[in-house]
């Protein structure tokens, strides 16, 4: 038998580098009464492990983050590549289409001005589709991705503090 830790991630924090585990288990596994579970002795090692390496561990479970969430960040993952991600973010469209969601989208609703916006940089409408995805993923532009996505309404500030409330309880004061 083999014990893996789910995900072993690196965090800049500062000018440094750390290593933070994380386990992903339901709340009922990770927390229920059973300690002799071959779940929660798998915790246990892996708990011992990071201690004994000094590694942070965080056990995370689906319960903690709104559905919404998890939602959103499904629909929104990007099937680009990085390379690719990297390209269409650099574009003059791209930028165009951030701008305009930032300085307007709070007011009015993405439908409307991906509509305006899609003769102005001359792309088809499902292209800045695509892009505003990315910005969304990538929080190029500030929603609440914890909320409900209904383009044919205004965006939601918030999903930065979101997320920046969430390294900061993972990761501490310096994140």
């Amino acid at each position: 038998y083999v014990a893996t830790i789910d995900v072993m991630t690196t965090w800049r924090v500062g000018d440094h580098h750390r290593l933070l585990a994380l386990e992903n288990k339901p709340y009922d596994i990770a927390f229920g009464p059973d300690p002799l579970s071959r779940a929660k002795e798998r915790l246990e090692l892996t708990r011992r492990y990071c201690l004994e390496t000094g590694i942070d561990r965080l056990v995370l479970h689906g319960e903690m983050f709104p559905r919404e969430l998890c939602v959103n960040l499904d629909m929104l993952e990007p099937a680009y590549t990085l390379h690719a991600q990297g390209q269409i973010r650099q574009s003059s469209a791209y930028q165009t289409l951030v701008d305009s969601m930032n300085a307007d989208g709070y007011g009015t609703a993405p439908h409307e001005l991906i509509q305006r916006l899609a003769s102005l940089v001359s792309l088809h409408p499902d292209q800045l589709w695509q892009m505003l995805n990315l910005a969304l993923w990538h929080q190029d532009i500030d929603h609440d991705l914890a909320l409900p996505l209904k383009t044919w309404m205004p965006l939601v500030k918030g999903g930065r503090a979101r997320k920046t409330e969430l390294l900061r309880s993972w990761l501490g004061g310096g994140a």
